[in-house]
């Protein structure tokens, strides 16, 4: 076998996990906003005498769970869509380059006291790093 390929279908195996966790955030994400919604428009419920205004609340109520179920439905179409070999090794390449690029950080300010600018331009340095993997990874999962 090629030495990349368990890599690669480690992180296969990776994204199908990845992608249930993502179907039960979606599940819980939904179960939530339903609750809300339950739970403000049973603050407000009109007299079930004045027809109109009591047909106004339920469509109401209703718009709202159908806005909650599409974003359900559009959260779960998204977990589901699989990853392409293209986006994972994307993925790859940003996890890689920061992770050279923390360890030059690293190199640049190690076996030394640094001063509190040497201090904060390392954690700037550090969070520049992670910002711009982090919008990689966003780049690469959207395809």
């Amino acid at each position: 076998m090629r030495p990349a390929l368990p890599a690669l279908l480690g992180l296969l195996l990776l994204a199908g996990a990845a992608q249930a966790q993502n179907n039960d955030a979606c599940s819980r994400e939904a179960d939530d906003a339903t609750r809300r919604v339950e739970r403000d428009m049973s603050r407000q419920p009109p007299s079930k005498n004045d027809t109109a205004a009591y047909q106004r609340w339920s469509q109401t109520l209703h718009e709202q769970l159908e806005a909650v179920n599409r974003r359900y439905e559009d959260c779960r179409r998204r977990a589901e869509r699989p990853a392409s070999a293209q986006s994972i090794s994307k993925l790859e390449a940003c996890r890689q380059t920061a992770l050279s690029q923390m360890d030059d950080l690293q190199k640049r300010y190690a076996g030394r006291s640094a001063s509190m600018a040497e201090q904060t331009a390392f954690r700037d340095g550090q969070m520049a790093i992670l910002d711009a993997r982090m919008a990689c990874e966003r780049a690469a999962a959207k395809g």
